[in-house]
């Protein structure tokens, strides 16, 4: 939209997108400010995961520790497995 106002526009979306939208949402959060943040698919992987956290800007992520769970990839637990 151009210009300095700020309107209001009403779409339509197929009702599966519109549940795939109301799961991202965060409690309190509008549609709008969930149009405004970035949004990808959940990680499927471990590894998918740890390639997104080495994106993201935050100051407390430890590169180091980032780095062990990197090479910690692949490696089996020596936990035992739960119990059904």
């Amino acid at each position: 939209m151009h210009g300095s106002g700020i309107g209001q526009r009403t779409i339509s979306v197929p009702a599966d997108v519109h549940e795939l939208l109301s799961a991202q949402k965060e409690p309190g959060e509008s549609f709008g400010d969930l149009l405004r943040r970035p949004m990808r698919p959940p990680a499927d992987t471990c590894g998918e995961l740890l390639d997104r956290l080495e994106d993201l800007p935050l100051p407390a992520l430890d590169r180091k520790q980032l780095t062990a769970f990197r090479k910690g990839r692949r490696c089996r637990s020596h936990r035992p497995a739960p119990r059904a």
